[in-house]
């Protein structure tokens, strides 16, 4: 009973709504490449914006589909509550499945944690129990579980596959470039202050976040990071009181947007996406209604290795996709 209650507990905190931002704030500040994130910072904090980065981060990933993945836990835990078991396992299930497809934040991660586990607990069988506490681990294995939730043995055995998960370190400074944030299957981390991270084997969400460059989402094993590099497209072209935005569906079409250029430059006021019917084009995505559109099509790959060593990543990634958790969109919602 004491499980059952701590797990109906769970769901307080687990489904609050995405932080909002403060109401002061009055727009988002795009820079122009090559730009101190630390003046950019510091100008935007000024004149009460955020920096784009820390806007699309703080928005994400919306709050239409956060109420989705409360309905689903809540069906899953009257399932559980009740006693039945084969119910609540679909239930669960359904809730991985979701895992790939939104940048969730740590509270909805421990959801998505929390379904793995179950499974794992009611598994059948040793390889399938096995299954489901590898993928908890692979894609949320920086979070502590709920121990009271779950029978020790369990986490005994999640914290043995843990340890024995084959990881390998990515230097998200060479591999995102220009970028300021990569969400790891949600996980937020911030370039500049942990450029290391070890990434275990199997398929990953990675979202890059930059102030001067378009946001973008791929599905990558840590075999391809190692061998690939991304460039996103930049935001602005021209310099100083001559910056535009190059693509103005690539930027949020429900607040004001302005460049920065540095101290040195004059400021530019793009004019509010709420007055131009060409802005609000972009579809929900991660990130939620009104955030920029991620769109494959525009990345820029650069190659730093020969076609044989591509070639192998991609036989690589096609293997590990195969019994990874597939994502229904490229790009989530």
């Amino acid at each position: 009973m004491l499980v059952k209650c701590a797990f109906f507990l769970l769901v307080g905190p687990v489904v609050a709504m995405a932080k909002p931002l403060p109401s002061v704030v009055r727009g988002v500040v795009v820079t122009t490449p090559g730009l101190n994130t630390s003046e950019a910072k510091s100008y935007a904090t000024q004149n009460d914006r955020y920096l784009l980065s820390d806007y699309l981060e703080t928005t994400r990933p919306g709050d239409d589909h956060e109420q989705m993945l409360k309905s689903k836990l809540e069906r899953a835990q009257r399932a559980w509550l009740g006693g039945d078991i084969e119910a609540a396992r679909a239930e669960f299930r359904a809730l991985t499945e979701l895992s790939l497809k939104a940048d969730w934040r740590d509270s909805q991660r421990e959801v998505l944690q929390t379904a793995y586990l179950r499974l794992a607990q009611t598994a059948e069988s040793t390889t399938e129990r096995s299954g489901w506490l590898e993928s908890a681990a692979r894609l949320y294995g920086d979070l502590t579980p709920v121990s009271d939730l779950f029978p020790p043995p369990l986490m005994t055995e999640y914290e043995s596959v843990k340890d024995h998960l084959t990881k390998t370190e990515i230097v998200f400074g060479d591999v995102f470039p220009d970028s300021r944030y990569v969400l790891v299957d949600g996980r937020k981390i911030e370039i500049s202050t942990q450029p290391r991270l070890q990434i275990s084997a199997g398929l990953h969400r990675l979202t890059a976040l930059s102030d001067s460059h378009e946001p973008v989402t791929e599905f990558m094993t840590a075999a391809q990071l190692r061998v690939l590099r991304l460039s996103p497209p930049v935001l602005t072209e021209g310099t100083c009181d001559g910056a535009k935005i190059r693509s103005r569906s690539a930027v949020p079409s429900n607040i004001d947007v302005e460049i920065y250029s540095g101290a040195t430059c004059p400021t530019k006021k793009f004019e509010s996406a709420l007055n131009e019917g060409r802005l609000i084009t972009a579809g929900p995505n991660a990130f939620g209604p009104g955030a920029p559109q991620v769109r494959a099509k525009d990345h820029t790959w650069l190659w730093i290795a020969g076609a044989a060593v591509v070639a192998g990543a991609a036989y690589a990634f096609a293997n590990q996709h195969e019994s990874a958790p597939q994502a229904t969109h490229r790009s989530g919602y």
